[in-house]
């Protein structure tokens, strides 16, 4: 801009100086034409002659006059012009210097914005960094087709050391079994399509160790699936210890009275008769624990149960459903079968004794048998316990 101002300001002082230059030339021919000699060549009249040069002397000063007028004039008005020109080119400039400190303030404040994101950032990933070393799971990254994308695992895994990371780029079908591995891309189609999360709960042993394990698997975008895997042995393990004690006995192994019953509510059908019910009591395990303690009750009870199990398949359904009582369930089994195990209990009970002096085994049995075309497990449980009643009196009219 400033170059351009000057370029102007040299044209007008060349423009200007060629007025001046002609005018010049004009005064000088005007001269020339009204000088001493030419005019005493053309007149003799000293007075005349005198006249003449005073005329010229104030010609040249009136036209001398004007051309400075003029000048004066014309330079007055570019100067205006040029400081009109100055000042809007100035407020221009002062709006552009303002345009650029407003934008060197806005890239300022991006580039601390831009720095506080990246701070933000880089703490967030050292944040999910020490998350991840200090989760205990497996992290797997999958691709729709169920091919590893990336992968995480832990020292305390029990896996080989460096066994994750050349999965990546391998296909679930290359590592899993195929049910499982088909049950994976299902899980992983699921959390595509749906968005929600999918748990799977699976058995894979490892390293010849029973191993379970539980997969959530989670949208990552529109192709990939983020999972992670815990191992759940140690939870498998004490849930089905829970499941196992909620239905057994804990001092016998024998399932207990809630198994039992709901077992005789399953049973409640024609399709299952004729339906034998037994029910069994330890004679004289009160006075047993009075005279020789809780402890010495324990095992006799034990031997009880031992004796029942012996008399039975592993199958039937044997149960302590009290302190001293025991019952068993045999769907489809005729009268005579059940003679049959009678005699086997009875069989269990004196093989005990004969090995045992010190103290002696004695169960009260009873027994009932539906018909083939009804088999009220409810009915039969009260026949069978009235037929054990009968017995354990038979066995106190003989004790005495």
């Amino acid at each position: 801009m400033f170059n351009k101002r000057q370029s102007q300001f040299s044209k007008l002082i060349v423009l200007n100086t060629k007025k001046i230059v002609a005018i010049y030339l004009l005064l000088s021919i005007f001269f020339f034409i009204f000088s001493n000699q030419l005019i005493g060549q053309l007149s003799f009249n000293i007075m005349m002659i005198s006249k003449i040069g005073h005329i010229r002397e104030w010609i040249y000063l009136f036209l001398t006059a004007i051309v400075l007028w003029v000048l004066l004039k014309h330079y007055t008005v570019a100067i205006r012009n040029s400081e009109t020109r100055l000042a809007q080119n100035n407020i221009q400039l002062t709006a552009t210097i303002n345009e650029l400190s407003a934008a060197e303030e806005k890239l300022r404040q991006q580039l601390s914005e831009s720095l506080r994101q990246q701070a933000t950032i880089k703490e967030q990933n050292e944040y999910l960094l020490v998350l991840l070393t200090a989760i205990p799971d497996l992290i797997f990254h999958f691709d729709r087709n169920g091919f590893f994308v990336d992968s995480k695992a832990t020292n305390n895994m029990a896996l080989p050391p460096n066994s994750i990371n050349p999965l990546i780029g391998k296909s679930v079908y290359d590592l899993l079994p195929l049910p499982l591995a088909q049950d994976t891309i299902h899980a992983i189609g699921e959390a595509l399509n749906t968005a929600e999360l999918q748990v799977m709960e699976y058995h894979l042993p490892v390293n010849h160790q029973d191993r379970y394990w539980e997969a959530r698997l989670v949208k990552l975008n529109q192709s990939q699936v983020l999972a992670i895997v815990r191992d759940t042995t140690q939870r498998s393990q004490l849930l089905n210890e829970l499941h196992y004690l909620s239905l057994h006995d804990h001092l016998t192994g024998l399932y207990n009275r809630a198994y039992f019953e709901q077992q005789m509510h399953n049973f409640h059908g024609r399709e299952y008769a004729p339906m034998t019910v037994f029910v069994c009591d330890l004679d004289g395990l009160k006075s047993i624990n009075d005279t020789f303690g809780h402890q010495f009750g324990d095992q006799l009870l034990k031997a009880a149960a031992a004796a029942l199990s012996k008399s039975f398949n592993k199958h039937d359904i044997i149960a302590r459903i009290g302190g001293d009582e025991f019952a068993i369930l045999l769907p489809k089994t005729p009268l005579h079968e059940a003679r049959a195990a009678y005699q086997r209990i009875r069989d269990a009970e004196a093989e005990y004794n004969a090995q045992n002096n010190q103290t002696l085994l004695s169960i009260s049995v009873g027994f009932a048998v539906s018909s083939q075309d009804s088999a009220n497990t409810d009915e039969l449980f009260l026949e069978a316990d009235n037929n054990m009643y009968k017995e354990k009196n038979n066995h106190k009219l003989q004790c005495t």
